[in-house]
């Protein structure tokens, strides 16, 4: 099996020379392959011996992550016995949305933090060719609180390779905020997969914090 992305080839390969492509099949390659990087839009490809008689070995060499029919016949046409077959396209996307912010809470008004926006992959490291713009929606919770404004624009945070740093960040005003980040219907990564599989799958989880601002200090100057 080679994992090829939409527009050419991948870099993971598979295959392994142990035998026909059956299914089930006790020769089937073992151990665990993982595609570690963010694609919106790959798919496997399945290469076997269209003869039952011939092993996998007998139609094709591997090199590396190249492929070659030992017969030279062009694969899938005529009477070829090198044959491949694809499944279809589908997303490789991070698990969730996280952050990190240099200072413990409750947070001071008017402080700037240095803080770092994260899409993490399934082992919790930043995933690598996340390059989306994701919007970050903040929202004052506590009622009569003054709604402030943070000192730098969380409208659309642009990642790259799953990360993103503010150096400094500060909110002008107390109040307990939640600050959401998630993505925009019909402009998810995994949108290739809209047809066959259900949001809570398809969709990055989302980050959905609260975030407490209290009083730098309190101050009394008086006039006698």
């Amino acid at each position: 099996m080679e994992i090829l992305k939409k527009n050419g080839s991948g870099t993971f390969n598979a295959l392994k020379s142990t035998g026909r492509f059956e299914l089930p099949s006790s020769a089937w390659p073992s151990g665990v392959n993982k595609w570690t990087k963010a694609n919106k839009n790959i798919f496997p490809r399945f290469y076997f011996c269209a003869r039952s008689d011939h092993e996998w070995t007998d139609c094709w060499s591997k090199v590396n992550n190249t492929t070659t029919c030992i017969p030279g016949c062009t694969p899938n046409v005529g009477t070829c016995d090198c044959q491949w077959a694809d499944s279809n396209n589908f997303a490789v996307r991070p698990n969730n949305f996280d952050f990190n912010i240099a200072g413990a809470s409750p947070y001071k008004a008017g402080v700037g933090y240095s803080v770092t926006f994260s899409a993490k992959d399934y082992t919790n490291a930043n995933t690598t060719d996340y390059n989306e713009t994701i919007p970050v929606t903040p929202l004052e919770t506590k009622a009569g609180c003054i709604t402030g404004i943070f000192d730098t624009n969380l409208s659309n945070l642009q990642f790259e390779n799953g990360t993103k740093v503010i150096p400094s960040l500060s909110y002008s005003e107390v109040g307990v905020i939640n600050i959401k980040m998630q993505e925009t219907s019909g402009l998810e990564f995994a949108n290739v997969d809209a047809s066959d599989t259900p949001d809570s799958e398809r969709y990055i989880t989302p980050y959905d914090q609260n975030w407490t601002y209290t009083p730098d200090h309190f101050s009394l100057a008086s006039t006698f």
